[in-house]
């Protein structure tokens, strides 16, 4: 009975051990940003931003491989400096929110790059179409018991294997640069449920 109650305390206190070493985080969705850039009328660069991100990041600081993101972002915040385009956007030449109103990314996979980035692979969903995307991430190390966490994340895309084909190629260009710039706070677990009281 001892030898019994020995071993479970040492494995409760394991994975008290292991949890210290993850924490999990709310995506602040006011102080995150999706930033774009585009080819436009060939010497003409037009930029933009998507306002609101919300999401989850698991965050595994003994190994950060196993760190986990979950966002989404809404497209009708869509804004570039013109409100004509912006309403153009939003319809079915472009994102069609009426029918995708959000974007979503689910990471698969994380991997350490050089000088401390992360390679952070997953899967972004936008306009009804799934594809793989890679993210150059930097993410500094929390702190211990700070309240707020921010991360830096760059990739390229081409809109048309997202199934956004509008314009010739000479007006709109197909590679469209995005920057994310992240702000989250500690995750706030559920309340425990209640007892159910006995008959």
């Amino acid at each position: 009975m001892r030898r019994t109650l020995v071993l479970a305390c040492s494995v409760v206190s394991l994975g008290l051990a292991f949890d210290a070493h993850a924490s999990d985080w709310a995506l602040d969705s006011k102080g995150s940003q999706v930033r774009f850039a585009i080819g436009n009328m060939v010497f003409r660069t037009v930029h933009g931003t998507l306002g609101t991100v919300t999401g989850q990041l698991h965050l595994d600081e003994q190994d950060v491989t196993h760190s986990k993101v979950t966002a989404s972002i809404d497209l009708s915040t869509i804004e570039s400096g013109d409100a004509k385009r912006d309403a153009h956007l939003k319809d079915k030449d472009f994102f069609e929110i009426a029918k995708f109103p959000s974007a979503t990314f689910t990471s698969t996979t994380v991997e350490k790059g050089a000088g401390g980035a992360l390679k952070v692979t997953g899967q972004l969903a936008v306009h009804g179409v799934t594809r793989a995307v890679v993210l150059d991430v930097t993410l500094p190390t929390p702190a211990a018991g700070a309240s707020e966490l921010n991360a830096h994340a760059t990739t390229k895309l081409d809109r048309h294997d997202l199934g956004i084909s509008y314009g010739p190629g000479v007006m709109i260009g197909a590679e469209v640069e995005l920057e994310v710039v992240v702000k989250a706070t500690p995750a706030v677990a559920p309340p425990a449920a209640a007892p159910t009281p006995a008959p």
